[in-house]
C-alpha cells in the first residue's frame, strides 16, 4: 500500500491526533509496565499504589503535546514527576519504551513522521525532571547543612555544660558539697526535671541515692535504695555497665507527656561506683549525642567521687597519725624528762661514790686490805661505767633534741685536755701513747658544742684505751684537711671483723661481746659520736685491717667559717 500524502496541514495534525488517540491505552500500559519494572531496581521512592495514575498522566502529557506542542507543560510534568519522587533511571526507561513502542508502529509508514515529536517532548521531559531534581538536592543539602548546624550548636552548648560540670566537679573535695552542687548544676544547664547520683554500696550488693534534685515523677518512680541484678534502669546500667533508657509506653493524653529517662553507669579504675540517673519531658531529650555529653560527666563525675573519697580517707589517715604522732611526742617528752631527771639525780650521788672511793683507796683514811682494795676498784670501775652512761645519754638527749649551741671551738684544745684526763690510765697500762696536734700549725675552729667535741674526742679515746692490751699503741692526730678538721684515733687493739664495722656506730652494739671479750661498756659510746658528727654536717668511718689489727677511728668536721 502506497504512502498516505497528506493533502494540507489541518488533515495531517487530524489524523496525527487520531492515531495517538487510538493508542492511548496500549500507550498506558507500557508506561505502567516500564514503571512496575523499574520499581525496585532504581532509587525511585514512589508507592506501589499510584503508579496507573503516573502512566496515565505521562500519556496524556504525550498525546496533549502532540496535538498542541506545549513545551513548557511537558517542562512542568517532569518537574511534577521529580516531586512524585521518581527517579531519573525510571524516566529514561519509560521514555525508551515509549521509543520501542512507537517503532513498533512504524510498519505504518506515516508514524514515522511523528518520532521527531516524540524525541523533543522526552527531552523537555528530562529537561523538566533534571531541573527540579537539582532544586531537590540544593534543598537537601541545605537541609542537611541547617540540621548539621543545629547539631553542631547543641553539641557545643552540651560539651560547654560538660566541662563546667567537669570543672565544678574536679574542684570540689568533700563528697556531700560534691555531689550536691553536681546534681544542681546538671539540672540547671540541661533543663532536666530529676537528677540524682547513686553509690555502690560496701558489699557492691546495692545503691544508695545519695544526692537528687527535682521532681519525682510518678510513672517513672525513683527509690532511694535499689539492688544490683534487678529490673530497674540504675541496677541495668551498672550491671551491663552501659547507659540504659526505659521504655515508657503512655496512651491518649499522656502520650505528650512521656517521660524520658536515662541512667549512666559511674566507672573509675574499670570499676563501677555507682550511676547517674537523669529524667526529662522533653521529647528527644536523650538521643545518641545527648547520652555522650552525659557519659563524659559521668565519667568525670565517677573520677571525681573517687577523688573525693580519697581526699577523706587521706584527712582522717593524716588524723589518726597527728594524733598518734602528738601521742609519741608526749611519750618522747615524758622519756627525755624522765631520763634527764634520772641522769641530774644520779650525778650527785656518783660523784659522792666516786669520790669517797678515791679516798679509801689512796689510803688516806687509813690503809686497805689487799681484799679491800680489790673491792674498792671493783667499785670504781663500776661507778665510772654508770658516770659515763649517765653522761653518754645526757649527751644523746642533748643532741636529738638539739639543745646545745653551736660556737667556734678549737680543737686541739679540746683534745689536749682531753688526753691529760686519760693519763692516769694510760700510763696504768703503760701504753704508748703518740700525739700529733699539729701544733706547728694553726688549725681552723669547728663550729660546735664544746660539750659534744669533748665527748666525741673522749668516747674515742676510751674505746681506744679498753680494748688495747698492755702494752700497745695508741696514736691521736688532728689535722686541717682542706674545709674540715681530722681528727684520728689509733689503737693495736683487738680489732674488728668487716661485718663488726658496718654495726660499730649502732646503739648498743657490742663488738667485744662477739669475741668473749671482757672489756665493758654501755654500746652508746660510738653510736654518740656519729650521732654527734651528724647533727654537726660531718662524717665519721671505721677502718680494721681485721681482728688483733687495731682499728682507726676518722672524724671530719668542717671548718667553722664554712
Amino acid at each position: 500500500m502506497p504512502p498516505v500524502v497528506p493533502s494540507s496541514a489541518s488533515d495531517q495534525s487530524a489524523r496525527k491526533q487520531a492515531f495517538w488517540l487510538a493508542r492511548k491505552d496500549e500507550i498506558t500500559n507500557v508506561l505502567l509496565r516500564s514503571l512496575r519494572h523499574t520499581l525496585f531496581s532504581s532509587r525511585a521512592f514512589v508507592r506501589p499504589a499510584i503508579l496507573p495514575e503516573i502512566a496515565a498522566s505521562q500519556c496524556a502529557n504525550f498525546l496533549d503535546f502532540v496535538v498542541h506542542g506545549d513545551a513548557g507543560r511537558v517542562i512542568g510534568h517532569g518537574e511534577e514527576l521529580c516531586g512524585q519522587g521518581l527517579s531519573l533511571e525510571a524516566l529514561q526507561h519509560m521514555g525508551s519504551s515509549l521509543r520501542t513502542y512507537c517503532e513498533a508502529q512504524g510498519v505504518q509508514a506515516e508514524t514515522a513522521a511523528y518520532w521527531p515529536e516524540l524525541e523533543h517532548y522526552l527531552i523537555y521531559l528530562v529537561q523538566g525532571f533534571v531541573s527540579a531534581h537539582e532544586q531537590l538536592v540544593l534543598q537537601e543539602q541545605e537541609h542537611i547543612r541547617s540540621a548539621l548546624q543545629r547539631s553542631l550548636s547543641a553539641y557545643s552548648l552540651q560539651m560547654e555544660a560538660a566541662s563546667e560540670v567537669a570543672r565544678v566537679a574536679t574542684s570540689i573535695l568533700d563528697l556531700d558539697t560534691l555531689l550536691t552542687t553536681t546534681v544542681l548544676l546538671i539540672h540547671e544547664r540541661f533543663l532536666l526535671q530529676f537528677v540524682g547520683v547513686y553509690l555502690v554500696g560496701p558489699d557492691n550488693a546495692a545503691l544508695s541515692l545519695q544526692a537528687s534534685i527535682g521532681e519525682i515523677d510518678v510513672k517513672l518512680p525513683v527509690l532511694p535504695q535499689v539492688r544490683v541484678g534487678d529490673e530497674t534502669v540504675v541496677s541495668q546500667a551498672v550491671q551491663y555497665r552501659q547507659p540504659q533508657t526505659p521504655t515508657i509506653v503512655l496512651d491518649g493524653e499522656q502520650a505528650t507527656q512521656a517521660l524520658s529517662a536515662l541512667a549512666l553507669p559511674m566507672i573509675v579504675r574499670d570499676h563501677v561506683i555507682g550511676a547517674l540517673l537523669l529524667q526529662s519531658r522533653r521529647h528527644g531529650s536523650f538521643s545518641s549525642q545527648d547520652i555522650s555529653a552525659f557519659r563524659l560527666i559521668a565519667d568525670q563525675l565517677a573520677t571525681a567521687v573517687e577523688n573525693a573519697r580519697l581526699y577523706a580517707g587521706a584527712r582522717q589517715q593524716a588524723a589518726e597519725l597527728a594524733e598518734a604522732n602528738a601521742r609519741l611526742q608526749a611519750l618522747d617528752r615524758m622519756k627525755t624528762r624522765f631520763i634527764q631527771n634520772v641522769s641530774h639525780e644520779l650525778r650527785t650521788p656518783l660523784s659522792v661514790i666516786i669520790g669517797y672511793n678515791d679516798l679509801l683507796l689512796s689510803g688516806q683514811l687509813g690503809t686497805p686490805s689487799p681484799a679491800q682494795q680489790e673491792v674498792l676498784s671493783i667499785i670504781a670501775r663500776s661507778a665510772n661505767d654508770l658516770h659515763e652512761l649517765v653522761l653518754d645519754t645526757m649527751s644523746i638527749i642533748e643532741v636529738e633534741s638539739r639543745q646545745a649551741t653551736p660556737v667556734d671551738v678549737d680543737i686541739v684544745t679540746i683534745a689536749s685536755e682531753v688526753i691529760t684526763d686519760f693519763l692516769p690510765q694510760i700510763n696504768e697500762k703503760a701504753l704508748d701513747l703518740q700525739v700529733d696536734l699539729a701544733v706547728t700549725q694553726v688549725v681552723p675552729p669547728v663550729r660546735i658544742a664544746a660539750a659534744h667535741l669533748r665527748r666525741v674526742v673522749s668516747n674515742l679515746l676510751g674505746n681506744a684505751l679498753k680494748f688495747t692490751a698492755t702494752g700497745g699503741t695508741i696514736s691521736v692526730l688532728v689535722r686541717q684537711q682542706g674545709d674540715t678538721v681530722q681528727l684520728q684515733v689509733s689503737d693495736t687493739g683487738i680489732g674488728l671483723t668487716p661485718e663488726q664495722c658496718e654495726h660499730v656506730f649502732e646503739r648498743f652494739y657490742q663488738a667485744n661481746s662477739t669475741l668473749g671479750n671482757p672489756a665493758r661498756g654501755t654500746g652508746l659510746g660510738l653510736a654518740l659520736v656519729k650521732e654527734i658528727v651528724d647533727v654537726y654536717g660531718g662524717r665519721v668511718e671505721v677502718a680494721s685491717e681485721g681482728l688483733g689489727k687495731g682499728s682507726t677511728f676518722t672524724v671530719w668536721l668542717p671548718l667553722a667559717h664554712s
